[in-house]
């Protein structure tokens, strides 16, 4: 059984996976294709192989720290914090439906 999530303890490489693993792989990949480094690349995928799965309240935790890091640096230009919530939950949503 794998232990518990703490959000104190993640690297930003597992925070960069979780984020990118409830985007789905369809965003997730194009994030990806972004990414500058090789090195960094391949932290990150590490990470997403090995993170089990991310508790909402840790995911929000996550989506707030780069909602803060991204409105500091003026990278956000539409969206904001309840629409990035919005998608996560309708995501989260989308995947509890039966098949």
């Amino acid at each position: 059984m794998a232990l518990p999530i703490n959000y104190e303890r993640l690297s930003p490489a597992q925070k960069v996976a979780a984020l990118l693993i409830a985007l789905g792989p369809t965003a997730a990949t194009e994030v990806l294709k972004n990414v500058p480094s090789e090195e960094m690349l391949d932290q990150i995928t590490v990470a997403i192989s090995t993170l089990d799965k991310v508790p909402p309240e840790i995911l929000n935790g996550i989506i707030t720290e780069f909602y803060q890091y991204f409105t500091a640096s003026n990278y956000i230009v539409s969206g904001g914090m309840q629409y990035a919530q919005d998608l996560l939950k309708k995501r989260t949503e989308m995947k509890k439906r039966p098949a």
